[in-house]
């Protein structure tokens, strides 16, 4: 099914959040809907160059601060299509959340991974970490355990 490529009129449009998601709908007329916070949501536009959309495909979404969402790129290798990942950046500040039914989160490169559990836990793992600071570097804990 082919879809309908309406452009971007202001490629400078602030984007309030980004989603991993997937396609879940296309109509007959070509109108694409995604999922985003347990709700079906209509495409209003695409970058031009997507490949052909099917229902099923994982993509990256921005939904701007007018309230359109824009379908951005394809993903073609994402495992876990159940899950929507949202992604926030507000005033410096990005924050990535996920479902309420994953608990934990890895970060890997390398031999290099970083994970964070829902429960509070935090796990660095590496052959050398480094921590630098210009002021204080503080480590709090009850108790802290070294070596």
């Amino acid at each position: 099914m082919s879809t309908t490529t309406n452009s971007i009129s202001n490629p400078n449009e602030v984007i309030q959040t980004s989603y991993l998601t997937e396609i879940v709908n296309i109509s007959p007329c070509g109108k694409v809907s995604v999922r985003l916070n347990q709700a079906e949501v209509a495409v209003q536009l695409f970058v031009r160059g997507l490949p052909a959309l099917k229902e099923g495909d994982s993509v990256l979404v921005d939904v701007l601060a007018n309230g359109n969402v824009i379908v951005r790129s394809v993903v073609e290798s994402f495992q876990h299509k159940r899950s929507v990942i949202e992604f926030t950046e507000e005033k410096g500040h990005a924050q990535i959340a996920m479902p309420e039914h994953v608990d934990s989160f890895s970060i890997a490169l390398g031999n290099a991974q970083i994970e964070l559990n829902r429960n509070g836990n935090l796990r660095l793992n590496g052959e050398t970490i480094v921590s630098n600071a210009s002021g204080l570097n503080q480590l709090l804990g009850k108790p802290v355990s070294l070596n």
